[in-house]
């Protein structure tokens, strides 16, 4: 809509915008797809959910929108950036900046080999070792009896907090 008041054509205007939403869309798209994967029916549910959502918005976007937009009377015009205009710089600055650049890429380009992926979806569950291991418990407790079993928790302390604390 925003794009439209500085372009006149509708067609235009359109055109210019299709590329970078579809790609935008089909990638986050993908994403919640991607949690289909994953063993968690709520995940399913709201990866499904999602993934339908951003079509039907993009849809909505890209076919019907633009039939109700008005367009502007006059296009406003786009403001330029010349940064040799805007931004005086001495040619010794323009290396000193260039050089912090330089200085500043290969350090983080060296911290960043200690970043890993783990491609195992299964492990990004925000779970610690110690919450696992409970539900693990849990789920055998559940799975002695056909699963329809229930299981009961009691916890103590002077306050509440200290009953839910987990020593």
């Amino acid at each position: 809509m925003d794009h439209l008041k500085y372009q006149g054509d509708r067609r235009k205007a359109l055109a210019d915008q299709v590329n970078p939403l579809l790609v935008g869309n089909v990638t986050t798209v993908g994403a919640f797809l991607s949690l289909l994967l994953l063993k968690a029916d709520a995940l399913h549910d709201f990866g499904f959910i999602g993934a339908m959502m951003l079509v039907g918005t993009i849809l909505f976007v890209l076919v019907f929108l633009p039939v109700f937009v008005p367009v502007a009377d006059r296009p406003r015009h786009t403001l330029k950036l010349d940064l040799d205009r805007n931004i005086r710089l001495s040619p010794r600055a323009r290396k000193g900046v260039f050089a912090s650049f330089l200085v500043l890429t290969a350090v983080l380009g060296w911290l960043s080999r200690q970043v890993s992926f783990d491609a195992d979806m299964h492990h990004i569950n925000y779970m610690t070792a110690e919450q696992e291991r409970g539900f693990s418990i849990l789920e055998r407790m559940g799975a002695s009896n056909d699963g329809a079993s229930t299981v009961y928790v009691v916890a103590s302390g002077a306050t509440a907090a200290q009953a839910l604390q987990c020593n």
